[in-house]
């Protein structure tokens, strides 16, 4: 990043920006959230959540985001980010808030303490979510900015720079978990024949929130939507909430191979870490390498448990 950049990083920079460009809110705390990967979030009086750019690429997925957001929210049950604050940085970049959507991730500690019963309403409420994104439509994703997930091409793309950048850093047993996964998955004409939708891309147990009941009453971070298979939505459920309680999400969804969409669950978990880790090597930023090859280190284990089971 340019040292020019305007860095916020910290809550009062954070609440410096809020008050300096919404004076009508009467800012008066900001609390730091969960960094992300291209943000930094805050907690504003908790009542709003402003998210400010880490990476240079974000601007793309915050207009990506307000043009979708409103489009979205009439054809899902739960809330999802209403984008109300929109200004700029010294630097030119964006940063923007949206009401804050109270909540407790669903995490799988939370579901195996469940009763039946409730597990199941949220089996359900998650499904309907996933088939509300999924069927809205491809063109009008398109015409607001939505581009395509990777295909093979894509993905062979990104095999062979990892293979070039990453692989010569891992031990043989990672080098050869890693080919594996890449070789079965472009290897098996099934995992592309299907009809293209719009993917949430990141739906995982931090971005589902649950209220006191305990009922989904919101879901977030909408940065990686694009349009592929639909597939595509359930690899992180595996890892988050564990292969039982994600098929019985298939099973509601309808999912017509269920088996295939845990399979290359491991497939697509580990393309993801390996993507990031070629951007944090593009960058020069160690932060986003190790944290790739902590994960890294994390889906090959997950990996290797499913084969020995």
């Amino acid at each position: 990043m340019a040292d020019d950049r305007t860095v916020v990083d910290t809550p009062a920079r954070a609440l410096h920006y809020v008050r300096h460009a919404f004076p009508d809110l009467d800012a008066h705390e900001a609390r730091a959230l969960d960094d992300g990967w291209a943000s930094h979030p805050y907690m504003i009086d908790d009542t709003w959540v402003f998210r400010f750019p880490r990476a240079d690429q974000v601007g793309s997925q915050y207009r990506k985001e307000m043009q979708f957001l409103p489009r979205l929210a009439p054809r899902v049950a739960v809330a999802v980010p209403d984008i109300e604050c929109v200004a700029e940085l010294p630097d030119g970049r964006t940063f923007m808030g949206h009401r804050a959507i109270h909540g407790a991730p669903l995490t799988r500690d939370g579901i195996d303490a469940m009763s039946p019963s409730t597990r199941e309403a949220i089996v359900v409420q998650l499904a309907g979510f996933l088939r509300a994104v999924h069927d809205f439509p491809t063109d009008k994703a398109r015409e607001i900015g939505i581009h395509d997930n990777r295909g093979r091409d894509e993905y062979a793309e990104l095999g062979e720079k990892a293979r070039h950048s990453v692989f010569p850093t891992l031990s043989a047993h990672d080098r050869a978990g890693c080919a594996t996964l890449f070789e079965t998955f472009l290897g098996d004409d099934g995992n592309f024949e299907y009809e293209a939708v719009v993917t949430h891309g990141d739906f995982g147990g931090r971005h589902v929130l649950l209220d006191e009941t305990p009922r989904v009453v919101g879901i977030i971070d909408y940065g990686c939507v694009g349009i592929g298979d639909a597939t595509y939505d359930f690899f992180p459920a595996v890892f988050d909430f564990g292969e039982e309680f994600t098929r019985g999400v298939l099973a509601e969804y309808g999912h017509p191979d269920p088996d295939r969409a845990v399979g290359v669950a491991y497939f697509y978990r580990v393309a993801d870490v390996l993507d990031g880790w070629l951007e944090g090597i593009r960058e020069g930023a160690e932060w986003k390498i190790e944290d790739k090859r902590r994960e890294l280190g994390r889906a090959l284990e997950a990996y290797a448990e499913r084969g020995n089971a």
